[in-house]
């Protein structure tokens, strides 16, 4: 399974993808500047899972992230600084890319990312609620975690839920494949 992060420049999304590899963090990790590509394989509840996790490899800068990169994702991350008040803003650029250059059977999770540094948070709940009746009015269905790669905090979650809409994509998948075979 395909799993795209984009989001703007700084957001954290190579130490979310760090931390799915080994768990740990990496401090003053540099901008990414190449291709950056995880491909995890695994057996979960009696099922062999492949996700293979794609970073924007600092592309995001020049919002040079083209469709070719979305192509076939089953899930796509859209990951922001939730104590950054411009990364909130350059998010809502990525909601749209990821709606624009996906269909709606791609799944799609918002992560508002360095929630451990709570005593700077930019974004209150209450601007993020607005911000997602705005987008829950469309066709897309976006889900909303909150996410800490410094501490872990989250991202066994957002680990799971990507895993579980996975699978159930999966399955909805075979189902379809047995109903065009009959």
């Amino acid at each position: 399974g395909k799993v795209v992060l984009v989001g703007p420049s700084a957001a954290g999304k190579s130490s979310i993808l760090y931390r799915f590899e080994i768990d740990q963090f990496e401090i003053d990790s540099p901008t990414t500047l190449t291709a950056s590509f995880l491909n995890k394989n695994f057996e979960y509840k009696g099922q062999m899972v492949d996700l293979n996790f794609w970073d924007t490899a600092g592309q995001e800068r020049f919002n040079a992230v083209s469709a070719t990169y979305f192509r076939n994702a089953h899930i796509v991350l859209v990951c922001f600084d939730i104590s950054d008040l411009n990364s909130f803003n350059q998010m809502k650029f990525w909601v749209n890319q990821a709606k624009a250059k996906t269909d709606v059977n791609t799944k799609k999770i918002i992560v508002g990312n360095k929630c451990d540094k709570i005593e700077s948070r930019a974004i209150q709940q209450h601007h993020f609620e607005e911000f997602m009746q705005t987008i829950e009015k469309t066709d897309d269905e976006f889900d909303y975690i909150e996410t800490s790669a410094k501490t872990g905090y989250g991202i066994k979650e957002l680990f799971f839920k990507i895993l579980n809409i996975y699978l159930k994509c999966q399955r909805k998948s075979e189902v379809s494949e047995l109903i065009n075979i009959e």
